[in-house]
């Protein structure tokens, strides 16, 4: 089988969704034929992308939708591929991970759909997706066991699905999932995660309470 691997993140080779690419393709095996394409870089969609028996799209999320750039790379996809002859055009199957900051994978819910619905219109098989909440956690379990307590969730949603590319009759619907970890600690972390990274920039209490557009509304400003 020949497999598409896409990342659709701009931290590329850094990225949580680079993270998702290697744990699909340990789950999928090294007995196909794969090919990364980094759609940061890519100008577009080329002819040989068309020769994937499968695609594994892995994205963060960007407000409810997908990266400008890797929107670009799935047009010109479709593109090549309603243009291309016939005999060019094989039977491809689709799975995507999309990844968010949030705690609930939930949220990524509209993305998924944006990818479904994507497949329908260019003839491509959707296999279903997988929603992952605390996408940031996933640098920092990368190296832990696949049963670890915390990371047990996402594991099992990347076996399911990976499994669902060679069974047919596995439903094609959408998992959300977020590691194990208490929503009220982790908001805890993502605060004195970004008020780190303010103080490190030079931007101290003031700055970051400020409120220029009311402000601005207040003296009349338009």
């Amino acid at each position: 089988m020949k497999v598409l691997l896409v990342n659709g993140s701009p931290r590329r080779a850094e990225a949580n969704s680079r993270i998702v690419l290697d744990a699909l393709r340990s789950r999928l095996g090294e007995a196909h034929e794969y090919r990364m394409v980094e759609t940061m870089t890519a100008t577009g969609a080329e002819a040989e992308d068309l020769d994937a028996d499968l695609i594994v799209l892995a994205f963060p999320l960007y407000i409810d939708s997908l990266h400008s750039r890797l929107l670009s790379w799935l047009l010109s996809y479709e593109s090549l591929r309603r243009n291309a002859p016939a005999s060019a055009v094989r039977r491809t199957r689709m799975i995507a991970v999309a990844n968010n900051g949030f705690h609930e994978g939930v949220q990524n819910r509209t993305a998924l759909e944006i990818v479904a619905h994507f497949c329908s219109r260019s003839g491509i098989e959707w296999r279903g997706g997988v929603g992952i909440g605390t996408g940031e956690m996933l640098r920092n379990m990368k190296e832990a066991p696949d049963d670890m307590v915390i990371k047990r969730p996402v594991s099992r949603a990347l076996d399911a699905i990976a499994s669902r590319v060679m069974d047919e009759t596995a439903p094609a619907d959408n998992l959300y999932v977020q590691h194990a970890f208490p929503w009220l600690i982790y908001k805890a972390m993502g605060h004195a995660g970004w008020r780190k990274q303010a103080r490190a920039h030079g931007v101290g209490r003031r700055e970051m309470l400020a409120k220029p557009i009311t402000t601005a509304q207040t003296h009349g400003i338009p």
